[in-house]
């Protein structure tokens, strides 16, 4: 979450280039406008993806990516103790896979013999099987995959669990060796600490959608018909105090920032009172015009995303549009 303060100028330590890989910051880092800000001012941003996302429109520099059929990726499954390799099976010209392109970049850099010592794709994967003792041939000649370790249940009767101690611990010296508290405390959330009248209900935007994945696939001609625009879902009976009627354009407001968007009426069960879900992730639509960058969990960083305080305003002759 520092970065874009970084970019900004506010850091420690000034960020004036950026190259972008799987990723879309403009559509999922919180705080839009100001993500968008960080980027425009960046001496040089380079994105590197299959399409031409918003974060890809703000780069100086568009790389085309490898799509799954352009490379070979080593795919480990934990829950069965299984490896998979997926195969190259067409090769375009003028387009690198992931690791060539990072590895070009580096050596021509400078650091590429200590960080990219492997040539190709195909020597990490070797190395990445390595310690398994399955070779990469045999990857190629399984293609329903290999078990590589053995399924073992109650693995806690015959070796200590995966704690300092080897045993259940209650209190987190790891924790407390960083400032924190070594016993769980509960803390109220955001809303809760810090209620605001203007502000009286609460945006949640962790649901996912079944044929969606962040801001993957929404340029699928067949899932976008099955869903073909961002929703705000509201409970009934918040609608009927605020006179919303379903697919009413409306406009949500946050102390960030604000997004006109469709009101969904849903069923009672289907959402408490007072709580309003938007998908995360369109690129059309983007929720994070309204969520916060600066209140974040003490321990992983990651940003306030499903407690934001916010505010519904109807419209009059108004679309639905940025």
């Amino acid at each position: 979450m520092t970065a874009m303060d970084y970019m900004l100028g506010r850091g420690d330590y000034p960020l004036s280039g950026l190259v972008v890989t799987g990723a879309n910051p403009a559509v999922t880092n919180p705080h839009r406008s100001k993500v968008e800000r960080a980027l425009a001012a960046l001496e040089l941003l380079v994105v590197n993806d299959l399409f031409l996302t918003r974060t890809a429109r703000l780069g100086h520099y568009v790389l085309p990516a490898a799509s799954f059929l352009e490379r070979s990726e080593i795919h480990i499954e934990t829950k069965n103790q299984r490896v998979y390799l997926t195969n190259k099976v067409v090769h375009v010209e003028g387009i690198m896979d992931e690791y060539t392109l990072w590895h070009e970049l580096a050596h021509r850099l400078g650091f590429g013999a200590r960080y990219f010592p492997w040539e190709n794709e195909t020597q990490v994967n070797r190395y990445i099987l390595e310690p398994s003792g399955i070779r990469l041939d045999q990857l190629r000649d399984h293609p329903e995959g290999i078990q590589f370790s053995p399924l073992t249940y109650k693995k806690h009767l015959s070796r200590p669990l995966p704690t300092p101690s080897g045993k259940l611990e209650l209190v987190s010296a790891y924790l407390e060796g960083l400032g924190l508290t070594a016993i769980p405390e509960y803390k109220p959330p955001y809303h809760l600490r810090e209620k605001n009248d203007d502000y009286p209900l609460l945006l949640t935007s962790g649901a996912r959608k079944t044929l969606f994945y962040h801001s993957r696939h929404q340029n699928l001609k067949h899932f976008r018909q099955i869903h073909p625009k961002a929703e705000a879902e509201i409970h009934p009976d918040d609608a009927a105090a605020l006179g919303i009627q379903d697919r009413e354009p409306i406009r949500i407001v946050s102390q960030t920032g604000k997004l006109v968007i469709e009101a969904k009426i849903v069923r009672r069960e289907e959402l408490r009172r007072g709580v309003i879900e938007v998908y995360h992730a369109w690129e059309d639509w983007r929720i994070n015009f309204t969520t916060f960058d600066h209140i974040n969990d003490p321990i992983s960083g990651f940003p306030l995303l499903k407690g934001v305080p916010v505010r519904i305003e109807t419209l009059e002759n108004q679309t639905t549009a940025d």
